[in-house]
Parts: C-alpha cells; structure tokens; sequence
C-alpha cells in the first residue's frame, strides 16, 4: 500500500514538474512569436476546456463506480448497465457541444462571448470553434480514463497524463512555424488532451478480464440505470461547475473588458497555480 502511494507521489510530482517546464516554455515561445496581445486571446482559448469541465454531466463519478463494481464481478448487469448508460450521456453530450460550437461560429457570437479585443486576434472564432469540437471528442472518450480512475489505475493514468505537455508543446511549435494565426494555435493543448483520451482508452481495452467496451456494449440501459448515474453525477457535476466558475471567471473578465495586457499577464502566472493544483488533487 505504501509503495502504491510512493509511486502514486512519485508520478504527480513528476508530472507537475514536467507540466509546468513545458507549458513555461511554450508560453515564452508564443510570446516571442506572437506578441503578447496575441498571446493574451491564445491563453483566453487555452482555458476553454477547463471552462466547461461539466461537460459529461457528473457521469465520470457515476463511471468511477461502475468501473470499480465491474474490476470487482466482471459479470455485474448492473454495472454495465450503469457505465454504458454513463457512456451514451457523454455521446450525447459531445454531439451538443459540437453543435454549440457550430452554430457559435456560424452566428459570429464569439465576439459577444470573448470581448472585442480577443475576438480582433486573427484566428480566434475559428480557434474556439476548433476547440469546443475538439472538447466534444474529449468529453465522449471521457469514460475510458474515469475507469482507470475506478480500478485505482491511478500511476497507469499519471504516466499516460505525463504525453499532454510534450505534445502541446509539438503541436504549438508545428502551428507556430507554419504560419498558422495565433487562434488556430490555441488549438494545441486540446489536441494534446484528446490524444491522451485516447490512449487512456487503449489502455482500458488492454484489460482483457473486464473487457469493458465488449460489456458496454451488451449491456442495455434501463431508466434505473440512468437515475442512477444522474443521482450520483449530480454531486460532481456542482464541484467540478463550482471550480471552472471560480478558477476561470476571471479570465473571462479580463477578456470582455478588453484588458490584453493584464489577460496575458494572468496568463503567464497561471501555470504556476495549475501546476501545483494538479500535484495537490487526484
């Protein structure tokens, strides 16, 4: 149990470290090359997904469970019935963010949204338009890494995390040094974030005893599953809403008063916070 904790330490610090080295560089890389206005509208994109961490409805507490009660009797009904109902919220979900993003940018709200000064830096309403689709992949791939969480995969899951610096730093320099606007290279980190989605997924199809996605898929949700994931989602969903909103409403502030300079500022000093905010939370 010790050396469970040891290496589950180990992995945070080492991937607060690593966070906060990388997004510092690609910080100091995006001012160089950009200009610190420009900077000031891609570090108001980089926070869109932690915006709307609510995205799944609460269902990642719902899928930790059912995760877990499937890790402990693979042949559990209910809990497959839980985790495919939790599965199909976030497919939805995703679908909606998509279409929000669609019709955002189509309907040229972003200026409504952002601020007229954020909303002048070339690229932006396409960039957040990207990023919100970008979201919704995320937002649907979202159970694979709350069932690692459930099997108290936690190291697997740190290790996985520790790819989404280094390839936000990749994506932001292939956007930089092609010519891309500064808008579309805020797409970056959410790039990196799906990719980590990703492989989180593969890792939990790796687990051949649960062989979750063949049981999901066996499964049929009932309404008592849905009440079930919703009934326990709904204490979640107000934590993780209740942080974007105090975490990141500042950001929006600055952004609508058409302050970029103290926008970018803020920007610079986020990582820091954030850094330590990972180290400190599961």
């Amino acid at each position: 149990m010790l050396r469970s904790s040891g290496a589950i330490l180990i992995a945070r610090g080492i991937l607060a470290v690593s966070s906060f080295l990388i997004n510092a560089l690609v910080t100091r890389l995006m001012i160089e090359h950009y200009g610190v206005n420009q900077f000031a509208a891609i570090s108001l994109l980089l926070s869109l997904p932690s915006l709307i961490p609510f995205g799944d409805l609460g269902m990642g507490t719902s899928a930790v469970n059912a995760a877990a009660d499937l890790q402990r009797d693979p042949n559990s009904k209910t809990a497959a019935q839980q985790i495919a109902s939790a599965q199909i919220v976030v497919l939805v979900m995703g679908c909606i963010i998509a279409g929000t993003a669609a019709v955002l940018y189509a309907s040229d709200a972003w200026q409504q949204l952002l601020g007229s000064g954020v909303s002048a830096v070339a690229g932006v309403a396409a960039g957040a338009s990207l990023i919100l689709t970008i979201v919704s992949v995320n937002v649907a791939l979202s159970i694979g890494t709350r069932a690692l969480q459930g099997w108290q995969r936690i190291t697997t899951s740190l290790l996985i995390s520790l790819v989404t610096a280094p390839l936000t730093l990749t994506f932001a320099l292939s956007f930089m040094y092609s010519g891309a606007p500064p808008g579309i290279a805020a797409v970056s980190a959410s790039l990196a974030l799906v990719i980590t989605s990703a492989i989180c997924w593969i890792a939990v199809l790796a687990n051949k005893r649960v062989a979750l996605l063949s049981r999901m898929r066996a499964a049929t949700p009932t309404r008592k599953a849905y009440k079930y994931v919703f009934s326990i989602g709904i204490s979640g969903l107000i934590v993780s809403a209740s942080t974007a909103a105090v975490l990141q409403s500042d950001r929006i502030i600055l952004s609508l008063r058409d302050d970029l300079q103290s926008l970018a500022e803020y920007g610079v000093v986020v990582p820091l916070f954030a850094a330590l905010w990972g180290f400190l939370t599961p």
